[in-house]
């Protein structure tokens, strides 16, 4: 994760600035590795009165950006989330 940190903050990118982070409430929740390479998975809450949900992230090593996979908290727990990634995985044709 730390060499998708560098990419997306060398290409101009803010997905990991530490206020974009803060006003979206997100936690990198794989923060040790990327699934098949490029997927990742965050979590973000709304608010405190909110349970956190989980989002499946895919980053493009040649532009440094961040694409959501699917739906915007769309998973209600990380492991759900894992599950998806590792299907998004499967049948990405990239």
């Amino acid at each position: 994760m730390s060499d998708v940190r560098r990419i997306n903050k060398e290409k101009g990118m803010h997905f990991f600035d530490r206020d974009t982070m803060r006003f979206f409430s997100s936690r990198i929740e794989t923060k040790n590795f990327l699934i098949d390479g490029k997927y990742f998975i965050t979590s973000e809450q709304r608010d405190m009165t909110q349970r956190r949900r989980y989002t499946v992230r895919k980053f493009n090593p040649e532009t440094g950006s961040i694409t959501t996979v699917g739906d915007f908290q769309q998973f209600g727990s990380a492991a759900e989330a894992r599950k998806g990634a590792y299907k998004f995985a499967e049948t990405d044709g990239t």
